[in-house]
């Protein structure tokens, strides 16, 4: 169940199946809160597209990218995030490259308006 609220992770200890030491996986009830409706949506569908049930489409998917973190492979997400602060670095290096660039400009038009002035004067 996916409750669009506060962000918090709430445990319920009973099952929907009985329990069975045998099985491979237990599965847990939980309520994840603080998740956007966009993504709420987005998940329903790509759950429908690959024939699952959303919560067997989450829980996949959710297990995928723990392991990914827990393994130290790249995510898209951190991917995205590396990106961008490089991509955000570099463009504030640009922009300190061309304030530099303005303010030696600014220098050199005194020093001749300066040196202009000095020289009507004389």
């Amino acid at each position: 169940m996916f409750d669009v609220g506060a962000n918090a992770m709430t445990n319920f200890p009973h099952t929907d199946e009985p329990r069975n030491e045998d099985r491979a996986e237990e599965k847990l009830q939980y309520t994840i809160k603080g998740i956007e409706r966009r993504s709420v949506d987005l998940m329903r569908s790509a759950a429908k597209q690959d024939g699952m049930k959303i919560g067997a489409w989450v829980s996949r998917r959710m297990r995928e990218a723990a392991q990914a973190s827990l393994d130290g492979r790249d995510s898209s997400y951190s991917k995205d995030i590396t990106s961008a602060s490089h991509d955000s670095s570099k463009e504030l290096l640009d922009a300190i490259r061309a304030l530099s660039q303005e303010i030696e400009a600014v220098k050199e038009n005194q020093r001749l308006l300066i040196s202009g002035l000095i020289a009507a004067k004389d």
